[in-house]
């Protein structure tokens, strides 16, 4: 057992833990909270301002003392994540007097339902439940509906002006027109003004000075905007034990077998302080610009106490289709205030979200316009000539004089919080998908150079990760220098001025260096405008940086959605068992957390409706779904790669990022790279993956659309891995910069995009479908007000109750004990964040501890019971007693315990509190039927690689007891409640290599119960516990039933009495799992891996890709193996490709219109190209491979030979592959200890 202490917790905290136990476990760490962070003061001889460093050793360095500190108004609610726990309600205010007649209780409710009828008849009954819901609540009065009537409410809404903040009188929805300029062939005209245009109507936009003095004046967020940006730093504790974490592990009984682990040992240590990135307002590029706004000259007219300072500005734009059929769709720009924390504005509740404008698509009509213009159609050139350009106006529209002037000189606004301030606008990023992207940067899709921030050409995007290519990145980086400027406007006057078509030679020869549209940039031109330089601006702006990488697009639905595709098409090649195999492991993959793991109930291969998250949830899940799938020698290369791209993934997706996890980034990067190229080059080569059926038939569809009598192959054709040639790819290596500049990816990620477009579709369904960009934007204001009306009511809303009630429900099923009796547990309410953990009060399922033994006696798990909760009773209540744990307790001592009546009571789930890696507050469920599994803290000093226990929960009790034996103290003589969790003990697999050098999850399995001295079950204090454990069965090497005889108390009904020999540990489920095994989590306080171990982590035993022949082979085999022999600066698809690749590499770089064209078909094949099948050359290819790897077994890494026994093993293997028919033999997974599949 781990006993507790509460002598160094806060007194805020000591009375919310239970009883402190034993004196043999370090102590328990407190989770700090903000409550418990001193007064922020100014240290001497510091630059700036500086806090004082919080409970978790964090400080911020400000170049000025702020007005407003919003740190000290935060509460304990804003950094609790799970809707379980507990939080204070809002306080109310008085609502504005001109609507006063809409803040009735009565009233609001029915203005709300109104505001959701379209009129056409679409009410579910669970709005007419919501109806009846207001009509019966307390507050609804007939009389506050005299003369309420459904047109009058919209009418006021609509016509309510805010004296100040959002929606004032001047912030207001605008309707606008674009003209564009008409070019033609031969067409020739004195200047561009003067050729025809075409008038594009029903812009929608709102001015963005409004917006932005809207923004700052609202009171709703005014005491949580960051108004200076400052650099936050960390100092990490000198010890791993000095502050332990939430809770603390102990084994009193832990198996003889067992290793466990502890802490990393470098306790002597102290690092200087860390830099921290966490949001816009602590990057470096919010810094540098806030540094040059204070060293501008000040305006003569402001007075002393006018603060200046930067409006942090993130843009999106992204367009969505609003319903499931039919062609009805919108284009939205959407404006963040990167002030605002991102946990409030990425919340789609919160309604920060500011809709800046809705971009019209180009109209039929403007065939008829060029018709009348020129006598003849407009070409397909002409036409993306005018998207382009549509864009591009409408950026100048919305950047407009009055913008730059702010740009330049700033606007005063008296802000929510009463502080006068001069505000200068700065655009910080930009997010969009790819296609968008080379639409605002003014770049040819399917170009020579596809990537907006380098030059880079296509031929070089597979080298991504290589010093040569970093190299090529930092030397061709875009930069809008005068030059470009003068090629642009020369090409304009080629088109307009001279007659010359768009895609002419002279055209081509200015702008195909750089793979260039004749397309004037709107933010280059208004830039200019505002005084900018050669370079942009005197600000040092390049307008190429403000587009952001985009992880949504990039990676969850490129780079690892191509892997993920042709992963499946390997695993089909080895036949339609291998394939039912994969889906059924998917099946029974275990979830994990409220959300964050769900089942995988379809058929996972064939990918029908899924989306972003659910190739994040494939990702973390894949190694042990696809292990043993594959060819031993291909095995091992793809948990390499899946390792380092779920280890990617997880560093990418960081909310919070040190200058040390950034520099594991970097490496992390490389290392990924390596391992796609390994995974390209090797085992792709080896197998003919062929399209899936849903894939032939959707290349069919689209060939049939394009081309009527056109008659496609509908064979499953051959297609080549594809993805280290596109864009996507070649972005990743900018991430971690990126970071640095703007803040960790959740600041601007498309999914906070994403998630904004179920406000428009929702209230599209509202609208009459006619015109509804307009009525979609009078909705976002009405939903706006009647939000803010609603913070003044006590009603709470039908479906809001039926929300928390479903959060805070637990499923009511027996967890595989005796309780078959029907008895329901009352359900555990929201519990206290500053709780470690809540179980329920009651004592409704009562269990007679002999009668219950009786009648389970034959079952395995019931041995020893009495004996071990004994023994883990009295630890928890002598804990001022100095005991040996070798000892024991005497039997006077055993003796002095008394259970009261001999009755244990039995609860259906436990809540844990715990601290994250962030410093918020979070929440996991233990539910022995469901989510089972934990993990604690091991003893110190006994594994420094592996400091945590895992243990799966039969049952969580209580009791009431007492003890009465020798030194009993008045207080151990009172009745007291104990809770305890009875677990099954798992063990860590020491002979099998992993962790972050190995590329491998850790690897435990089930104690032996049927072994002589081990202890395969116990009982553990819950506070002990650290977090739920996400552990995935090692389906590869079957089941058991070896470890523990038929039983009904330790297995579930599903398991069929049956153990799987090994389970893998889930070490990327979620962020801050992750960074419990990384090291260096700012939250955790040092506990469990250091900052100081976390720098390991980074490096790796072996090339990415070194195939592991035997597993039974001497250890030295991994170290003179050659990584297939391939040059990792060589293009994939290059020297030694079929034809038909190398005629094909162009087309493939033009992904985004395929990518178009093809996700309406429900699938993206932008990563790969369809090829004739090759000729047989398997035999060939694997003799190539096993002469490799001969003559790698021959020499070692000196070119000296090898261990002649390791040689002879190698040669053994090779022979014997070589003379059977078909080397995906049971038999040679057998040697592995895989199960026949």
């Amino acid at each position: 057992m781990v006993p507790s202490t509460k002598d160094n917790m806060p007194a805020h905290l000591a009375d919310a833990f239970p009883s402190p136990g034993g004196q043999f476990s370090p102590p328990r760490y407190v989770s700090p909270t903000v409550e418990d962070a001193p007064e922020e003061e100014q240290e001497e001889d510091t630059p700036g301002w500086r806090t004082q460093a919080n409970e978790f050793g964090v400080f911020r360095e400000y170049p000025e003392r702020p007005t407003l500190d919003p740190e000290l108004s935060k509460t304990l609610d804003e950094i609790c994540d799970s809707p379980t726990l507990a939080k204070d309600a809002p306080a109310k205010q008085t609502p504005p007097k001109t609507i006063f007649w809409l803040t009735r209780h009565s009233a609001i409710g029915i203005a709300e339902d109104m505001s959701g009828i379209p009129g056409t008849g679409d009410r579910s009954l669970d709005d007419f439940d919501c109806l009846i819901d207001v009509l019966l609540s307390r507050g609804f009065s007939l009389e506050d509906l005299q003369g309420f009537r459904g047109q009058l409410a919209q009418r006021l809404l609509d016509e309510y002006v805010h004296p100040s903040g959002i929606f004032s009188a001047e912030d207001g929805w605008s309707e606008g027109s674009i003209k564009i300029p008409l070019p033609k062939t031969n067409a020739k005209y004195k200047s561009e003004e003067d050729a025809p245009t075409f008038v594009v109507d029903g812009l929608f936009y709102r001015r963005l000075t409004y917006v932005i003095r809207g923004i700052a004046e609202d009171k709703h967020f005014a005491e949580r905007y960051h108004w200076i940006p400052h650099k936050a730093f960390w100092q990490p504790p000198s010890s791993t034990r000095d502050s332990p974490e939430d809770g603390q592990s102990s084994r009193e009984d832990s198996p003889a077998s067992t290793s466990s682990q502890s802490s990393s040992g470098h306790s002597s240590q102290r690092a200087p302080p860390i830099r921290i990135y966490t949001d816009t307002y602590n990057s470096n590029a919010a810094c540098e610009e806030a540094e040059k706004i204070r060293n501008q000259a000040r305006n003569p007219a402001d007075g002393a106490d006018v603060e200046y300072v930067m409006f942090p500005i993130h843009l999106w734009s992204d367009a969505t289709h609003l319903t499931n059929f039919g062609s009805a769709s919108l284009w939205p720009i959407y404006l963040y205030f990167g002030a605002l924390s991102k946990y409030v504005r990425g919340m789609p509740t919160e309604f920060a979200a500011h809709h800046l404008a809705y971009v019209p698509t180009l109209p039929d009509s403007l065939q008829d316009a060029y018709v009348k213009a020129y006598g003849t159609p407009a070409s397909a050139d002409v036409l993306r000539f005018c998207k382009r350009e549509l864009m591009q106006r409408i950026w100048l529209l919305l950047l407009d004089e009055e913008f730059m002037e702010a740009y330049r000189n700033g606007i005063l606004v008296v802000c929510g919080d009463g502080v006068t301030r001069r505000i200068f606008p700065r655009i910080m990023t930009y997010s969009a998908d790819y296609p968008e992207k080379i639409l605002l940067t003014t770049l040819k899709p399917l170009a020579r150079c596809p990537c907006p921030r380098c030059l880079v050409t296509q031929d070089e995007l597979s080298a991504a990760g290589t010093p040569e290519d970093d190299e090529r990145r930092r030397a061709n980086k875009r930069i809008d220098d005068a030059k470009l400027q003068r090629d642009i406007k020369k090409a304009r006057a080629l088109v307009f001025k001279h007659g010359y078509s768009l895609s002419s030679k002279r055209v081509k020869a200015l702008l195909d260096s750089k793979s260039l549209n004749p397309i004037q940039n709107a933010m280059l031109i208004v830039l200019r405008k505002s005084a900018f330089s050669t370079r942009l601006s005197p600000f040092g702006v390049n307008f190429y940086d403000l587009f952001a990488p985009d992880l949504l697009h990039e990676f969850e639905l490129g780079v690892w959605k191509g892997v993920f595709r042709h992963l499946v098409r390997l695993v089909a090649a080895q036949g339609d068992d291998m394939l039912k195999e994969f889906n059924r492991r998917m099946r029974h993959m275990p979830t994990y957390g409220r959300d964050k793991i769900r089942r995988f109930w379809n058929d996972v291969a064939s990918r029908k409706n899924v989306a972003a998250r659910d190739y994040e949830d494939f990702l973390i899940c894949a190694m042990p779904a696809f292990e043993g799938l594959l060819p031993l020698k291909d095995d091992e290369t793809v948990a390499d790669l899946l390792f380092e791209l779920v280890n990617w993934h997880a560093l990418a997706k960081l909310r919070l990022h040190t200058d040390i996890t950034l520099s594991i980034f970097r490496t992390a990067t490389r290392h990924m790279c390596e391992a796609m190229r390994a995974f390209a080059n090797t085992t792709c080569t080896r197998h003919k993956a062929r399209e899936l059926e849903k894939e032939a038939e959707a290349r069919v569809r689209q060939v049939v659309r394009k081309d009527p009598e056109a008659q496609p192959d509908r064979k499953r054709k051959i297609v080549r891995f594809n993805t280290l040639n596109t864009f996507k790819y070649h972005a990743l290596p900018y991430y971690p910069d990126y970071i640095e500049r703007s803040g960790t990816a959740d600041n601007y990620t498309s999914q906070i995009c994403e998630l904004e477009h179920r406000h428009l579709k929702r209230f599209y369904a509202r609208t009459n479908k006619i015109g509804y960009s307009l009525q979609i934007a009078k909705h976002m204001r009405r939903a706006a007000l009647l939000r803010a009306l609603r913070e003044h009511d006590d009603y709470v809303p039908r479906r809001v109750r039926l929300r928390q009630q479903k959060a805070e429900l637990s499923t009511p099923e027996t967890a595989n004990t005796d309780a078959t009796d029907g008895r329901v547990d009352t359900a555990l309410p929201p519990t206290s964040p500053l709780d470690h953990h809540a179980i329920s009060a009651t004592q409704h399922l009562m269990i007679k501890l002999r009668s219950w033994l009786v009648e389970h006696g034959d079952d395995p798990c019931t041995k020893n019971f009495i004996p071990l909760l004994r023994e883990h009773l009295l630890r928890r209540l002598l804990d001022d007693l100095a005991l040996d744990p070798e000892a024991g307790f005497s039997n006077a001592q055993c003796n002095g315990l008394e259970i009261q009546g001999d009755r244990i009571y039995r609860h259906k789930i436990l809540r844990v509190n715990y601290t994250t890696y962030d410093m918020r507050r979070d929440q996991d469920t233990i539910n022995p039927r469901t989510h089972p599994d934990i993990m604690m803290l091991a003893s110190p000093g006994e594994n420094d690689a592996h400091p945590y226990l895992y243990a799966r929960v039969i049952g969580i009790f209580h009791a009431q007891v007492r003890y009465t034996g020798p030194g009993a103290s008045r207080r151990l003589r009172q009745w007291q409640r104990v809770e305890f969790l009875w677990v099954r003990w798992f063990d860590l697999d020491a002979d099998y290599a992993s962790g972050f050098q190995e590329r491998r999850l850790p690897r435990v399995r089930f104690v032996d119960a049927t072994a002589t001295g081990t202890t395969p079950f116990g009982f553990v204090d819950p506070s002990d516990v650290l977090r739920a454990s996400h552990l995935m069965p090692a389906f590869a090497y079957g089941t058991t039933t070896d470890l523990l005889g038929p039983s009904g108390l330790g297995r579930t009904s599903c398991d069929n009495n049956e153990d799987y020999k090994y389970y893998y540990v889930g070490m990327f489920v979620d962020r801050d799992m992750y960074m419990r095994y990384l090291g260096g989590g700012v939250g955790h306080n040092g506990v469990g891996i250091d900052v100081f171990g976390s720098p390991e982590h980074s490096s790796r035993s072996r090339p990415a890709g070194a195939e592991a022949l035997d597993s039974d082979m001497d250890s030295s085999h991994s170290d003179s193996s050659s990584t297939s022999g391939f040059d990792d600066h060589d293009t994939v698809g290059g020297p030694g490709a079929p034809p038909e690749i190398e005629e094909s590499l162009q087309e493939e770089a033009g992904e985004v219109e395929v990518a178009e064209e093809a996700s309406e078909e429900g699938d993206d094949y932008a990563d790969e190209q369809f090829i004739r099948p090759w000729d047989d050359e398997d035999t060939e290819g694997e003799q190539d491979f096993w002469e490799d790897e001969l003559e790698a077994a021959d020499h070692d890494g000196n070119g000296e030979r090898a261990d002649p026994q390791q040689w002879e093993d190698v040669e053994a293997l090779a022979a014997r592959l070589e003379r059977e028919e078909d080397y995906y033999l049971d038999d040679v997974y057998a040697a592995e200890g895989f199960a026949p599949l």
